[in-house]
């Protein structure tokens, strides 16, 4: 017994394991994060099981940042406990900690890589979760574990720090009053139906930088919720657009792709057929997926302005803007514009139905029957030609001094 604690040392360390005063009597309490016992310095850093249960009349708490675990149903009961934070260097938490806790509102998540949590009823806010109003991350975590926040219900918002890389799976499931999300720069990797059932969700900022494709549309982070989200924001600094992301968000009515952009993954924005704006390609994208667009049916008017972009299919009818070809009356080519090979058949370079208006820097059309056709852009003006039947079906045509209109 040290003070107002009972510890157990073990391993050069200490554990708190009871109180040592009557329950009543723990009303603000602070743990020390070290000890002296024997003409020895010992390290708190764990809270034992059931250490603080049924101190009904404490308010507050303070746990030092050498605490690393705290254990199964510690805080059980602390009927007057208002508020928790739990700090950087936490690595574990038991079952059920904050049972009871009936005051609990609010919640300060400091730990920064915290992979504890074994099944959602087993976890430490399980029991207290539609109870919590304020949940605030601090700006070193890492990791967002699994089922952090599942079923806080009266959340009605949260902001994910830039440090964050990874959210876990069910991170936020049933977080229902939260009204937008922002998912951070660093964002590697977001677990399956991290946001499922968040159904007040209706806005998305999207900063990830680089998270990976997803494998199919029902695995996309937000595909649940697709059909309440109005607005989707694009940070300044993406760089890939995983694919199937914004996929049957048929309530988004504009998109703009900022020039950070450099892939848009497969079926990005298919079936979005509220989209009515002009759709730009910014400048460094060097790779479309296939069926971008595709059920995009207001769509009518493009811009490319993409320096240069392979062709990302063997077949046209996978082509970003192949499904939609036939409404598109305006698209435009960017003056920065170096090479391209596009995705319409050979024939529709003749502007059939206008389907290319506006100004083209084109100086050279490669045309084949099933690459499409291969432009290098120089500051020429928009072009036109004959091309024989013959020719569409040759394996590679090139079309040179082309006559300006």
């Amino acid at each position: 017994t040290i003070g107002d604690f009972k510890y157990k040392i073990n391993d050069g360390t200490a554990e708190i394991s009871s109180c040592v005063k009557s329950k009543e009597n723990y009303i603000n309490i602070i743990i020390p994060s070290s000890i002296t016992y024997g003409g020895s310095e010992y390290m708190v850093t764990s809270i034992g099981d059931y250490a603080f249960g049924s101190c009904s009349y404490l308010t507050s708490i303070t746990i030092p940042n050498s605490i690393t675990l705290i254990g199964d149903y510690a805080f059980l009961n602390c009927l007057s406990l208002t508020s928790i934070t739990i700090p950087n260097s936490v690595t574990f938490i038991g079952e059920r900690v904050f049972r009871g806790c009936s005051k609990l509102i609010s919640v300060e998540w400091n730990a920064e890589n915290y992979y504890g949590i074994s099944s959602k009823e087993l976890s430490f806010f399980y029991d207290i979760r539609e109870q919590i109003t304020s949940f605030v991350f601090g700006d070193s975590v890492v990791y967002i574990p699994y089922c952090l926040c599942y079923g806080m219900n009266k959340l009605t918002s949260i902001v994910i720090p830039n440090s964050v890389t990874i959210i876990g799976l069910e991170a936020f499931y049933n977080c229902s009053s939260l009204k937008s999300i922002e998912i951070p720069e660093q964002v590697s990797d977001i677990g399956y139906s991290a946001f499922d059932r968040c159904s007040s969700v209706s806005s998305v900022k999207w900063n990830a930088k680089n998270v990976p494709n997803f494998s199919n549309k029902t695995s996309a982070i937000f595909y649940n919720i697709r059909k309440q989200i109005t607005s989707f924001v694009f940070g300044d600094s993406v760089q890939n657009i995983p694919s199937y992301l914004c996929c049957e968000m048929d309530k988004l009515t504009s998109i703009q792709l900022p020039n950070s952009v450099v892939t848009i993954g497969k079926e990005v924005f298919k079936d979005c057929s509220s989209l009515s704006s002009q759709i730009t390609i910014p400048y460094n994208v060097n790779f479309i997926g296939e069926d971008v667009f595709a059920g995009c049916s207001k769509i009518t008017s493009v811009r490319w302005n993409a320096e240069s972009c392979p062709y990302s299919s063997n077949y046209m009818e996978e082509d970003p803007f192949h499904a939609i070809k036939e409404q598109i009356t305006s698209f435009v080519f960017g003056g920065a514009v170096f090479a391209l090979i596009y995705i319409v058949k050979p024939q529709d370079i003749l502007m059939r139905n206008g389907l290319f208006l506006g100004t083209y820097p084109l100086k050279t059309v490669m045309l084949g029957a099933i690459i499409g056709f291969f432009i290098i852009v120089t500051a020429f003006s928009i072009v036109k030609n004959k091309i024989s039947k013959k020719d569409m079906f040759c394996d590679i045509m090139v079309w040179q001094n082309l006559e300006r209109i």
